[in-house]
């Protein structure tokens, strides 16, 4: 048995790789909270609620995070046209 073989058998190892994808996986997961906390948004509590509970939809998420990039004087920094161009490739007037 080779060194590799020895050392991707080792659980210890095996445990380390799990509890580096359970951390990037939190990261990306929660990755509106980061961004409404990194700024300190008056409603970070609020985006962490709806990023807990809806985060795992794919609406609840774009929600959580077009939240969270709002500037603390209510103008979008991201605007939902610019969120439609960018998922479907075109212009839509709202």
């Amino acid at each position: 048995m080779s060194a590799v073989q020895r050392w991707m058998n080792d659980p210890t190892v095996s445990l380390i790789m799990v509890a580096a994808v359970v951390v990037v996986a939190l990261v990306i997961y929660f990755l509106p909270t980061f961004v409404a906390y990194i700024p300190q948004h008056e409603r970070r509590g609020s985006i962490l609620l709806v990023n807990l509970f809806l985060g795992v939809t794919f609406i609840g998420r774009w929600f959580a995070l077009i939240w969270a990039r709002k500037a603390r004087d209510g103008q979008a920094r991201i605007r939902a046209a610019d969120v439609a161009r960018l998922v479907y490739g075109q212009r839509i007037v709202l």
